[in-house]
């Protein structure tokens, strides 16, 4: 899937024609100027800068690519992704992870796109050249700034040539005094008194006498397509010399040659040039659609019209290897436009675009559909155009594109549609801007009748209440909401179903609904219909976010290897970003804090994919595993990493969690002063009113730094605090943080010496914790939390999960005897043996089903049995674990 909708043949370079006058003065400064970084060809329309760097890169050893670009290029997300696309062209490996960047929830800052894409430049090895053409297009300050950094740190192998005809506002005087550019200007690109002579002959077709040249070069000043025109106007050489006289010495008559070339031609031809001038490009059907349209009636047919005008060498310009599509020379478009302004009336020239616009949709190229449809003076046309293609662009994860065409619209149109409005609910969704959400739909509300073709429209209303909801802590009515979403929402609208799915299921497991929501998840997700991409990894993300909030890691490890399968797999780099960061969570609450480091680096490394939310949270859970692998300059570098990212999204509650992390990492390496003193100009810390299952949360980290402190009246307002939140985490049924909670809880009472409830409190702790082995949350709060442990141990509880937790503990007293009484796992069940002995056969699911006379599904229910016994997270370790214990014989 492409970033965005390109269009190739801007990709393409221009045809070398066959009356092309070679220019080998030119070739020969453009091959020296290769050792530098920079070529600049820099001159007015018409001068043949183009033609010349094409038939340059036709003969050059070196691979060229080339990119023709347009107003709409003036955008840093849409000139980089067709820059990649340019290099990719001859590269295809290069650039992928800038483009994979592009596809972020947000742009990242431009000095981390510029770095990134000067990198990956740099791997290539091959030397090449680029060619960005009509760069005078371009009016996007950030683009020149990027295009500048690109030239202060030029990769190896690139050198990039520009095609303009203003001076780019680039630091052109830098790259001229450290001699890395060449220039082509006008007086290079002037022909001489042969190269005219030759141009008139091969044009011509038929001996020219060089003064006769000579004196069309002096009239002309050199100008190609002065020339040209000039011949173009001619009906035979015997013209030539009445032609010299009559043009003026001073400066070429354009508009009088242009006139001679158009009134030679047949009024058909005359009609299809003047229609086909709307069009940027043009192939033989989109010319039939348009010459059609409008007055007067086509007499030839679209590739009849295109053959002639190939044939006439008429300033058309092939752009594709194919010769499918074509576009007319800048000047010779611009001429054409004026003589249509001139000869047609508004309404005319909007039926024209009508025309066009139905051709592009009719064809899927909604782009140039919408740019027609506005051209055409048709706003409602082009809504339309928008509603109809919102739900497929958004099934692509083309959020952004969406964003672009609404950005399109006069603003008034959008408040008078529905469809509209929605769309712009869920760009501001996709961008994380939720409290723009709620105004709008209450606008579509306003909006909506009864009519029963509003249904599926209801269902996105139904979906953002849910979400505005669910954020506000009330389970029960968003889960409502989003039931009513799911029987409204068509289901071949992917991207809408895939996040109402997910978010029911998290709203279920908070309503007390776990089985139901993960019974329904996995029906969905297995036993129907294979569900579209973005809808599987929606399905899979809310059976994860349901086992982490159920305490359930080892569920959520296995569902999160599939993710990471599916993200593999499609190459999808975003989900590939989400499985690290999630896979770092489980394994930094298992203790496994190598591991953890791993995928936490590669989720920081990509946290510009991420959405934010769990960006911070990557960031957080890779600055405490450096702590916690006795690492602490890293976790302070990370730290600042953080803060600086934090600062970057412009959010006042994600500096807040970056700062809370702080005071946490401040407590963790014994700076007690820093951590009070953001307390104390902390004061009010909010947040949402769900917690969920985020490692950094402001107000347990404030509770933290509250017990830390000690003191009588401290210890009971973090009690209090804590009261409150355990209560909040029951009614949701947080079993991922009550363990966190309850723990804390536990140490407050302790340092109040009130150790019965403090031991109570770390065995609800222990109790939740012990299946999936929870064994980080214990650690974090030493020094204190090894003495509890092993009270709670010598009573009898948990005794096997507590040794591991103790055996961990950095800072275990020598004096304390560390618990090793060797239980042995529940017993497994005959038919989870018999499925355990086909496993370490290495039988896959669908093979063991058919062994034992099973169901796939029933194979996976009680391999997941098997792994939460044996507390492991796949089937290797399973079946490592049971030769261990004497369960499978080693044998097997």
């Amino acid at each position: 899937m492409e970033p965005t909708t390109l269009i190739r043949t801007k990709l393409h370079r221009p045809r070398v024609v066959s009356s092309l006058v070679e220019r080998q003065r030119l070739v020969e400064k453009l091959n020296q100027g290769l050792e530098r970084k920079l070529t600049l060809v820099a001159a007015p329309v018409g001068y043949g800068k183009s033609t010349l760097v094409a038939e340059w890169l036709e003969t050059c050893e070196r691979p060229g690519a080339w990119l023709s670009l347009d107003e709409n290029d003036s955008d840093l997300l849409v000139f980089l992704n067709y820059f990649i696309a340019a290099v990719q062209s001859i590269f295809p490996e290069a650039g992928r992870e800038t483009s994979a960047l592009l596809q972020a929830p947000e742009l990242p800052p431009s000095p981390v796109l510029t770095s990134m894409l000067i990198n990956e430049l740099d791997r290539i090895e091959q030397p090449f050249i680029l060619a960005l053409d009509d760069y005078h297009l371009v009016h996007d300050l950030a683009v020149h700034n990027l295009m500048d950094e690109l030239l202060r740190h030029p990769p190896r192998t690139l050198h990039l040539v520009l095609i303009s005809r203003l001076n780019p506002p680039l630091n052109l005087r830098r790259l001229r005094a450290r001699g890395q550019m060449v220039e082509i200007r006008v007086q290079d690109l002037r022909f001489t008194a042969a190269e005219t002579s030759a141009f008139v002959q091969k044009t011509m077709g038929a001996p020219v006498d060089h003064a006769k040249a000579a004196l069309l070069q002096e009239k002309t000043e050199g100008w190609v397509t002065g020339l040209r025109l000039s011949i173009l106007s001619l009906h035979g050489p015997e013209d030539l010399d009445q032609l010299s006289i009559k043009l003026p010495g001073e400066r070429l008559a354009t508009e009088y040659l242009f006139q001679e070339v158009c009134e030679n031609q047949p009024q058909a031809i005359q009609e299809c040039l003047l229609k086909t001038s709307i069009l940027d490009r043009f192939c033989a059907s989109l010319c039939e659609t348009v010459c059609g349209a409008g007055p007067g009636s086509l007499q030839m047919g679209g590739q009849d019209f295109l053959n002639w005008l190939m044939q006439a060498d008429l300033f058309t310009i092939s752009l594709d290897d194919q010769r499918l599509w074509y576009r007319y020379h800048h000047l010779f478009q611009y001429l054409l436009r004026r003589q249509l302004h001139k000869g047609f009336d508004t309404d005319s020239i909007a039926q024209l675009h009508r025309s066009a616009s139905a051709w592009f949709a009719q064809n899927d190229l909604i782009d140039e559909a919408i740019h027609h449809a506005l051209a055409a003076g048709d706003t409602v046309g082009a809504a339309q155009l928008i509603e109809q293609n919102r739900h497929d662009t958004l099934d692509a994860d083309r959020w952004y594109v969406l964003e672009k065409w609404l950005s399109e619209l006069p603003g008034e149109i959008k408040q008078q549609r529905p469809e509209l409005l929605l769309a712009q609910a869920w760009v501001s969704y996709f961008t994380f801007k939720l409290w723009a959400i709620p105004p709008i739909i209450e606008s579509v509300e306003l909006l909506l009748s009864d009519n029963a073709t509003e249904e599926s429209l209801r269902g996105e209303v139904d979906f953002f209440w849910g979400h505005h909801w669910f954020w506000q802590g009330q389970a029960s009515r968003s889960q409502y909401l989003f039931q009513r979403a799911l029987e409204r929402i068509p289901r071949s609208y992917h991207q809408g179903r895939g996040e109402a799915e997910l978010y029911w299921g998290m709203a279920g497991q908070m309503n007390g609904r776990k089985e139901m929501v993960i019974q329904a998840l996995t029906n969905w997700l297995y036993y129907e219909q294979t569900p579209q991409a973005v809808r599987m990894t929606r399905l899979l993300g809310g059976l994860i976010f349901v086992h982490f909030l159920s305490g359930e890691l080892i569920e959520a490890e296995r569902v999160t290897q599939q993710l990471g399968n599916v993200a593999t797999e499609s190459d999808n780099t975003y989900i590939k970003i989400w499985s690290s960061y999630l896979r770092g969570y489980t394994h930094y609450f298992w203790n496994d804090l190598e591991k953890a480091a791993h995928y936490f680096e590669a989720a920081v490394n990509g946290r510009y994919f991420l959405q934010t939310r769990a960006a911070v949270d990557s960031l957080a859970g890779l600055t405490l595993t450096y702590q916690a692998l006795g690492q602490p300059h890293k976790a302070t570098a990370t730290l600042a990493m953080f803060l600086e990212f934090a600062q970057e999204t412009n959010d006042p509650a994600y500096v807040a969690i970056a700062r809370s992390c702080q005071a946490r990492l401040a407590l963790l390496q014994g700076d007690q002063k820093s951590a009070v003193r953001w307390l104390r100009t902390n004061e009010q810390i909010s947040g949402p009113d769900v917690m969920l299952f985020w490692l950094e949360i402001p107000r347990l980290t404030q509770c933290r730094v509250l017990i830390a402190q000690g003191s009588a009246g401290i210890l009971q307002e973090a009690e209090n605090k804590l009261d409150d939140y355990v209560l909040a985490a029951e009614a949701t049924h947080n079993t991922r943080q009550l363990i966190d909670l309850l723990s804390l809880k536990a140490l407050s009472y302790e340092k109040q010496g009130q150790t019965d409830q403090a031991l109570a409190a770390l065995q609800g702790a222990v109790t939740l914790a012990e299946a999936d082995a929870w064994i980080r949350p214990f650690l974090e709060l030493e020094p204190g939390m090894t003495s509890l442990l092993n009270e709670l141990g010598q009573k009898g509880v948990a005794q096997d999960f507590i040794t591991q937790i103790v055996a961990a503990s950095p800072v275990s007293p020598p004096d304390v005897t560390v618990l090793d009484l060797g239980r042995q796992p529940e017993p497994l069940t005959d038919r989870e043996m018999e499925v355990l002995a086909l496993l370490a056969r290495r039988y896959r699911d669908k093979e063991i089903a058919a062994e034992l006379f099973i169901s796939p599904a029933t194979v996976r229910r009680h391999a997941s049995n098997i792994y939460k016994k044996l507390q492991v997270s796949g089937r290797r370790q399973a079946v490592d674990k049971a030769i261990a214990l004497g369960i499978l014989p080693s044998s097997e």
